[in-house]
């Protein structure tokens, strides 16, 4: 089957695109593609782009081990504690469930977007 369309970005939706995009700029290394006082847009080099969105009267998503995320970003590390301890010195906090086992940890961002760690071989 032919493809009908490519994802060309993921945007997540704040009260402040500024200081989410840095801490995703800081996580992966991308640098912004374009920045403006309601929206960013970092990049890396593939072709997939991530967006901080300013939403009036953004609210976190709900997220607990009864209530799962419509979407969540899974990131690729080597180590994951060094990517928690890291991701959590820049801002992520821990959900407070206990879904971790050996091949993942959750966090969330630092506006309460759900991310997950997770070591690829």
């Amino acid at each position: 089957m032919d493809a009908v369309a490519q994802i060309t970005s993921v945007t997540l939706a704040c009260a402040d695109p500024q200081p989410l995009a840095a801490f995703y700029g800081a996580v992966t290394g991308w640098k912004a593609i374009y920045s403006g006082d309601d929206a960013v847009f970092l990049a890396g080099q593939g072709d997939v782009r991530l967006g901080c969105e300013r939403v009036v009267d953004f609210q976190a998503p709900p997220w607990d081990r009864h209530v799962q995320p419509r979407l969540r970003l899974d990131l690729a590390v080597d180590d994951l504690a060094e990517a928690e301890r890291r991701l959590v010195e820049l801002g992520a906090s821990r959900p407070g469930h206990d879904l971790d086992n050996d091949l993942w940890i959750f966090l969330a961002d630092p506006v309460g977007h759900p991310l997950c760690l997770t070591v690829v071989s």
